[in-house]
């Protein structure tokens, strides 16, 4: 499920309550300027990965294939 455009930070938060209440084990992509010292330990906790933006050779499309290609547990 892909959650867009973003009006407020809370459709993440609705979106990860639902999906874990249905029982959907899911993972979020977010920019690497929010994984900073601790902030990482929650952002990764709570099943978010890191992507990079500003990389223009391997683009967010690129690391969200990379991590579906890596992960067994991710589903399209």
């Amino acid at each position: 499920m892909i959650t867009a455009p973003h009006t407020s930070n809370w459709d993440i938060i609705i979106d990860k309550l639902y999906l874990n209440a249905i029982g959907i084990e899911n993972k979020m992509l977010l920019k690497k300027e929010l994984f900073f010292f601790l902030m990482n330990i929650i952002m990764k906790f709570l099943g978010a990965l890191s992507v990079d933006r500003n990389n223009k050779k391997n683009n967010i499309v690129y690391q969200a294939a990379s991590y579906f290609n890596k992960n067994d547990n991710f589903f399209n």
